[in-house]
């Protein structure tokens, strides 16, 4: 009786199966909240950078490197400074796969002599994720002899 059973049950089972298998999954599953459609990915290892003991009257100057591990172009839409003691260059637009330049320079001026610096730029990217990062340089200003400062400007107020 048990040979009976057990044959028309493993077809049963077959046949509610079979439908399931035959079904086509996608080939990626895409996280809740994204779409299929090509989009950025900004990367970058760090957002600060320690510049160390440098020089009153030097220019510190630093470049950010970014990555774009997404499938269409990233644009640097702004790059902007908290003061006029610091600039920035930058690489417009970055391809899917490659390495942009986020270039910061920061100025230093006598009244900062014997003390620690800290200046801040702001990155504005089309990265759907992360549309929005700042970066920082720091370090401490050693004062240099006042002979050494004859003729330079003196920082801006």
């Amino acid at each position: 009786m048990k040979k009976r059973f057990l044959g028309p049950l493993a077809a049963l089972l077959l046949f509610i199966s079979a439908p399931a298998a035959a079904q086509q999954l996608p080939a990626a599953a895409v996280p809740p909240g994204e779409s299929r459609q090509e989009q950025p990915r900004l990367a970058i290892e760090a957002l600060t950078y320690f510049a160390g003991e440098v020089k009153a009257g030097s220019v510190v100057r630093h470049t950010f490197e970014i990555k774009n591990r997404g499938s269409a172009p990233l644009k640097i839409v702004d790059f902007s400074t908290g003061c006029s003691c610091t600039a920035a260059a930058f690489d417009r637009t970055v391809p899917p796969g490659q390495t942009g330049r986020l270039v910061m320079d920061v100025k230093t001026y006598r009244e900062w002599a014997g003390r620690e610096f800290r200046r801040a730029a702001w990155v504005t990217t089309n990265d759907p994720v992360q549309p929005r990062l700042r970066l920082i340089i720091s370090g401490r200003v050693l004062p240099l002899e006042d002979e050494d400062w004859a003729g330079q400007d003196p920082a801006p107020q």
